[in-house]
């Protein structure tokens, strides 16, 4: 996959410590299930803002943080949801510790939705993917 593809990694979490991996097509509609699905994204793919808005019908302003070109590390609550900007240490092969990774991310009752620009080796579960 390369980077100008919108998905990096999807799975729906089992609530018991599993999970299934998906692929673009399992996420074309976001699936049922009673678990979390977790998706996350390549922030300046295309496909990335129509899935945000058409599959899963995020705000506006959601959307607009998770894709913005700068910002500041936050975390922001929208009733029983939260935006967060995050930063971590840059462990890629080659960079500067000190220039640190972003990775955004809504978090709703039953999704975790994270997207970067850079490869961030916390998300462990994509870093074989990717």
């Amino acid at each position: 996959m390369s980077d100008a593809e919108p998905l990096i990694c999807a799975f729906m979490l089992n609530r018991e410590g599993g999970g299934t991996a998906l692929d673009w097509q399992d996420i074309a509609t976001i699936p049922e299930g009673g678990g979390i699905l977790w998706v996350h994204l390549q922030r300046e793919s295309p496909e990335t803002r129509a899935w945000l808005t058409d599959v899963a019908r995020l705000p506006e302003l959601a959307i607009e943080a998770l894709l913005a070109a700068e910002t500041r590390p936050r975390a922001t609550a929208f009733d029983d949801r939260l935006l967060l900007d995050l930063r971590g240490v840059n462990l890629n092969p080659g960079a500067d510790p000190e220039d640190m990774v972003g990775i955004r991310g809504w978090i709703d009752g039953d999704r975790i939705i994270t997207v970067r620009r850079r490869k961030l080796m916390a998300p462990s579960a994509c870093a074989v993917a990717r």
